[in-house]
């Protein structure tokens, strides 16, 4: 049996990567927000999306969460889906 992650992303990355390197799950599935303020940098961002801070302060920048975990070829996008805030609702009630 495979070993999925299913992690939400916003705020801190470091426990994504630690729960990634921790558990080694074989595949991980990130839920992210989408927009100007959203996560979803923290996952495909190139560069150094991912910041450390202090407050307001900007101590460090870092490469995306899969990179920094090393998930090498269990890193590769496969697929996007999003979800509308009036969708999300709609999902939500039809799962209760």
């Amino acid at each position: 049996m495979s070993k999925v992650l299913i992690v939400t992303v916003g705020g801190s990355y470091k426990p994504i990567v630690t729960a990634i390197e921790t558990l080694q799950p074989e595949r991980v599935v990130f839920i992210c927000s989408d927009g100007d303020r959203g996560s979803k940098p923290q996952v495909i961002g190139k560069g150094n999306p991912c910041e450390f801070r202090r407050g307001t302060e900007v101590i460090e920048r870092l490469p995306n969460i899969p990179t920094q975990a090393n998930l090498g070829e269990r890193g590769e996008m496969t697929g996007q889906a999003s979800v509308s805030r009036r969708n999300s609702q709609e999902i939500g009630r039809a799962h209760v």
